[in-house]
């Protein structure tokens, strides 16, 4: 389970709650979404950023920062299949993919 705060992202064991990590941000996390592989996170920001990790379910690792959204990140989705796409919800009622 990933749970994205509004001081940190973090890392939970569903069955007991425990968190396994945490990783504290800099930005204010509005949206999180996980890869149909697990292994890719997107958080969405206040700042209208979407930044990307990569996971192991242990840890996490920045991979990139999308910077083209002009408004806060409010809704974020991976498509399934061989290729993840992901979409990106604007508060301003745009949708980026």
């Amino acid at each position: 389970l990933y749970l994205a705060t509004s001081l940190d992202l973090q890392i939970i064991q569903p069955s007991s709650l425990a968190k396994i990590a945490t990783l504290p941000v800099s930005y204010a996390p509005t949206s999180i979404a996980v890869g149909s592989s697990g292994k890719t996170i997107a958080v969405g920001a206040a700042d209208g950023k979407v930044y990307s990790y990569a996971t192991d379910g242990k840890s996490f690792n920045q991979t990139s920062i999308l910077e083209k959204n002009r408004t806060s990140v409010t809704y974020l989705t991976f498509s399934k299949g061989e290729k993840e796409w992901l979409a990106v919800g604007e508060q301003s009622g745009k949708i980026i993919m």
